[in-house]
């Protein structure tokens, strides 16, 4: 029961994080755009646990 409980409070907690944050998140795609018309986002392949890969959706911080 405890278990089920602290997922639910992740979930919730993460769903909120992300609206409060969206905003910010757009703000800082918008500036990427404008300063060198190229993509926001970009994809990346990690190696997680168990050495088992998964991609992630990131920033992008430098010049295309």
């Amino acid at each position: 029961m405890t278990q089920i409980m602290k997922r639910n409070i992740d979930i919730i907690i993460s769903i909120l994080g992300l609206i409060v944050l969206s905003p910010i998140l757009i703000a800082f795609m918008v500036l990427v755009m404008l300063q060198d018309y190229g993509p926001a986002l970009y994809r990346n392949n990690r190696v997680g646990k168990g050495g088992k890969t998964f991609k992630i959706i990131k920033l992008r911080s430098m010049i295309v």
